[in-house]
């Protein structure tokens, strides 16, 4: 009983430290006007991203429902779109906020490209066309074909601004007296089958408990991936290193 106490009093002591950053147009306002966005075009905006947080969705506010829709992240190098980061899988558009979850990253503070790419033309989002000094680039490619790896030769233009943001946390530190560090991300969380860790910068040890405080399986993660399915339905803490604890569920 007094291991019990003190492991859920050592859980207790760990406080998460983590606000909502989300960048870039998450809101309209009276310059976003309805516009005919072209098909088969990936066009978007650069961010800026002021402190290092965990990147959770690519989000756009849509003006129609129905067309396809794609979303990439680029990382920047001197102010023009670079490499890709990561993209979502072909998804259908609403009218309002489109989320699109990603599998989560840590992304270091700066500069990023969101960009879009619609299966059909028509008014699917709100544009700014007073955006003065604004850059965006483009790209005209096919929308069943792989979204590029590389920016390298995308156009631009100025004046336009579009309703695009990233979902991302910031202020992702775990802290008690003794130890400092950043967020260990469990994904996907609920899970049935195996669950990946996240933002670890090394191989690590780990141990799952149950509610009852106690060791049903442990090891070392391997490629980040752990296997859940031999465990029962229920909610669990994970042990990493002895320091890093986290909880998930077993659907």
């Amino acid at each position: 009983m007094k291991n019990k106490i003190i492991f859920l009093l050592f859980i207790l002591s760990y406080t998460v430290y983590s606000q909502n950053c989300n960048i870039g147009n998450e809101t309209a306002t009276g310059q976003f006007t309805t516009a005919s966005i072209s098909s088969n075009v990936l066009v978007g905006i650069k961010v800026n991203l002021t402190e290092e947080g965990t990147l959770r969705s690519l989000n756009v506010i849509g003006n129609i429902a129905g067309s396809g829709i794609k979303m990439a992240l680029y990382d920047d190098n001197s102010g023009v779109p670079n490499d890709l980061i990561t993209s979502t899988s072909a998804n259908t558009l609403k009218n309002g906020i489109n989320s699109f979850v990603v599998t989560p990253k840590l992304l270091p503070a700066g500069d990023y490209w969101i960009m879009a790419i619609y299966e059909t033309k028509g008014n699917n989002t709100k544009v700014n066309f007073s955006a003065s000094g604004n850059t965006a680039y483009f790209k005209n490619i096919d929308y069943n074909d792989d979204l590029p790896n590389n920016a390298s030769d995308f156009s631009s233009f100025t004046g336009q601004d579009y309703l695009y943001y990233l979902g991302v946390d910031c202020g992702n530190t775990l802290s008690n007296q003794n130890f400092k560090f950043k967020k260990v991300v469990l994904y996907p969380n609920p899970s049935n089958e195996y669950i990946q860790v996240l933002n670890l910068d090394k191989k690590a040890n780990f141990s799952i408990i149950n509610l009852k405080g106690q060791e049903i399986l442990k090891g070392n993660i391997k490629d980040e991936k752990i296997s859940i399915k031999n465990l029962k339905p229920g909610l669990y803490f994970i042990k990493i290193d002895n320091k890093k604890n986290l909880k998930f569920i077993k659907t």
